[in-house]
């Protein structure tokens, strides 16, 4: 199959120069029940419960399953919310579900967090299915992959490649489920997110990891980073003065004399 080609090239480049320590994700987001594959784990009729959208995340980078989450698989109401699932009730809206989380001061606080959170738009998608890149027989929409620092690193290396250009980054006290995928999907750019707190505690995230997004459109281009920067992980470290640097770093030295 084609598809599985191309994820198998990509994550066999991946691989090679990123080292990631789980599998990297592909997620796709489903606008329909056909599009659900056939071999994914469904929570609440596999599993007679339901999960939160980071734990099958977790599920899927690190055991390896194929987990389709539609609404009436899903625990936390941030995801059902801002995946476009349901419309956002006011009690969202107006900051009463995060009003005593004590993560923020007042009502005020938790309400300009709750409208702070992107989201799709009512009815977009249904859900959204995840699978290691050696399993997916979809077509993702985007590839997600849980990073050491010295990785995400070499990531943001390779996506500046072609041009120049630095990665987004999100950080905020929750919803590192949705920073990570909502604005990679409308933009189609690269996206660097810092695990929440739920990420944490439920979906097994490491105090050593961050996410780092790549929309499937953006796959060769990476590719041709990790190439074209391939010295840049493993570092190897190295403490001495005047260390060597490239010649276009030297003749700036020599533009702003300091030879």
């Amino acid at each position: 199959m084609e598809i599985h080609n191309d994820l198998q090239e990509f994550e066999k480049y991946f691989e090679e120069y990123v080292r990631p320590k789980y599998f990297p994700l592909a997620v796709k987001l489903l606008k329909s029940e056909e599009d659900i594959p056939k071999e994914a784990v469904r929570p609440k009729r596999d599993l007679e419960n339901r999960l939160s959208l980071c734990q099958a995340y977790g599920i899927s980078r690190r055991g390896g399953e194929v987990i389709a989450m539609l609404k009436e698989d899903m625990w936390c109401p941030e995801a059902i919310i801002c995946y476009g699932l349901v419309e956002p009730p006011s009690y969202f809206l107006k900051g009463f579900m995060h009003e005593k989380t004590d993560c923020f001061k007042n009502l005020e606080t938790a309400k300009n967090y709750a409208n702070s959170l992107p989201r799709f738009k009512v009815g977009e998608y249904i859900g959204v299915v995840s699978a290691p890149l050696m399993k997916a027989t979809f077509s993702p929409d985007l590839i997600i992959a849980y990073c050491n620092p010295a990785q995400i690193t070499k990531l943001v290396y390779s996506a500046a490649y072609k041009t120049g250009y630095g990665v987004s980054s999100s950080s905020l006290f929750g919803g590192a489920c949705i920073r990570s995928v909502v604005p990679a999907m409308k933009t189609k750019e690269y996206q660097v997110t810092v695990p929440c707190g739920g990420d944490r505690i439920w979906g097994l995230t490491q105090d050593d990891e961050l996410i780092f997004t790549i929309p499937s459109e953006k796959m060769e281009d990476l590719i041709e980073g990790l190439e074209g920067t391939a010295k840049r992980y493993p570092v190897n470290f190295v403490v001495k003065p005047k260390h060597e640097i490239h010649e276009g770093y030297l003749q700036t030295l020599k533009l702003l004399g300091l030879d």
